[in-house]
């Protein structure tokens, strides 16, 4: 399973076999999770993470204490209310991490990965990983998968995009 897990979060970094997407998706989701210390358990939480909006496939690591979520039929997961959806499971959500595709945009002084044509975005952490996928953009519709650790961030005034990712790797999608 890990050999298989590694195959999988290396092609969706390197965008092996996998045509680029027109539209922002959250591909894949890992959450670290508190409080899995049987296979009963896991199941319980597993049935609760297929619930959510785009989750094909759901693999739990009890040792590792890590939930793997990935995308069904190029959807995007829905992220909004994942750690509420693990604390209603009895469990608590640590560290997410996410895999999406999207365009870099300038939005409210900033830097976000966008869906072209919709508001969905995450707002993009200041990091030498942004520094260095800045220095690689040749436009604004350039498409790009990264991969990094997903923060809620309550919403202030007229900012209403709670999540930001600290991107981690990236890739530019020619």
């Amino acid at each position: 399973m890990k050999k298989s897990l590694a195959l999988t979060v290396s092609m969706l970094i390197l965008g092996i076999g996998i045509s680029p997407a027109v539209n922002a998706q959250v591909e894949q989701v890992s959450i670290r999770v508190d409080g899995l210390s049987c296979p009963f358990c896991a199941y319980g939480l597993e049935k609760k993470l297929k619930k959510i909006d785009g989750v094909g496939n759901v693999k739990i690591n009890i040792d590792k204490g890590v939930a793997e979520l990935q995308s069904k039929n190029a959807e995007s997961i829905v992220v909004e209310g994942l750690k509420n959806v693990v604390s209603d499971a009895g469990f608590t959500a640590r560290q997410i991490t996410a895999i999406a595709v999207g365009a870099v945009q300038e939005h409210e002084g900033g830097l976000v990965l966008s869906d072209i044509g919709s508001n969905f975005m995450f707002i993009l952490k200041e990091n030498d990983q942004l520094q260095e996928l800045r220095s690689q953009l040749q436009n604004s519709e350039t498409q790009v998968r990264v991969e990094g650790v997903l923060t809620y961030v309550a919403p202030k005034g007229h900012h209403n995009h709670p999540y930001t990712l600290t991107i981690e790797r990236f890739e530019v999608i020619p």
